[in-house]
């Protein structure tokens, strides 16, 4: 039972005993979603459709099909553990050639695969995967002429499969010389760069969706148990992150 005590925090509950019987109580605070403009956390029992918890159904999301599990918290996550499965985030303004922007994914990552597996792409103009040779999170985004890209990727062995992550991805590409910001369960990722040319306008990619957790050609599925994304348009801070950390990995029980 959650129970509201202030504007900022709730009274949630952080362990489970036998029986089902909650043995104690924190006190969470409330995301941050000033800026959010795509949240996917309730997901599909039946048909392909995610509703955008935000509002603008513009955003709902499309799924291959509608494989779920229930958490005790009884918050639902999304199973993608075929080749084919992924999420489509709808092309439009929002996420579209994206400045200043916030990513965030609570998931667990299932299995290893034979090929680079991603968590964003539009089609490959920017994208994020893991590495599966070094296990590493990479970032890439491609300038205008298709040739020179701006990318960074974090420490080998990143990513073990099995575990569960809270990755959270700020940056304000507004900027060519800025990095982002990434934070893996709320620890600051050290990021080696991997630029290739010069880097001055970001390739246009209004007219691709986004997909998340696989490709437009679904062949580089992240077999993994998703329960949270959240898009912002806004470069998160530290603060902002943290508070978003505490707030949320909680609910899909990793108490």
């Amino acid at each position: 039972m959650v129970t509201q005590v202030t504007r900022t925090h709730a009274e949630l509950p952080i362990g489970v005993l036998a029986g089902g019987r909650m043995s104690k109580m924190r006190h969470i605070p409330i995301p941050y979603e000033a800026k959010c403009v795509v949240k996917y956390s309730t997901w599909p029992k039946t048909g392909t459709a995610v509703t955008n918890e935000m509002g603008n159904t513009t955003y709902n999301g499309v799924t291959a099909d509608n494989d779920y599990s229930l958490r005790y918290t009884g918050a639902t996550s999304f199973v993608l553990n075929d080749a084919n499965d992924y999420i489509k985030v709808p092309k439009g303004a929002l996420v579209n050639n994206l400045g200043a922007h916030t990513f965030e994914f609570i998931f667990t990552y299932n299995t290893t695969s034979a090929f680079t597996s991603r968590f964003m792409d539009k089609m490959s103009q920017y994208l994020m995967y893991i590495d599966t040779t070094n296990r590493y999170l990479s970032i890439k985004r491609m300038d205008d002429g298709g040739v020179a890209y701006r990318g960074w990727h974090t420490p080998n062995s990143t990513f073990v499969a099995g575990h569960n992550y809270f990755l959270q991805i700020s940056w304000d590409a507004t900027s060519f010389s800025s990095d982002p910001l990434i934070k893996i369960n709320n620890a600051t990722q050290t990021l080696t760069t991997a630029h290739s040319g010069v880097t001055d306008v970001w390739q246009n990619e209004a007219a691709d969706d986004m997909y998340l957790f696989n490709d437009a050609t679904v062949d580089r599925i992240l077999y993994s148990t998703v329960y949270l994304v959240r898009i912002h348009n806004a470069a998160l801070t530290d603060a902002q992150l943290n508070n978003n950390y505490l707030a949320d990995y909680w609910r899909y029980g990793w108490v």
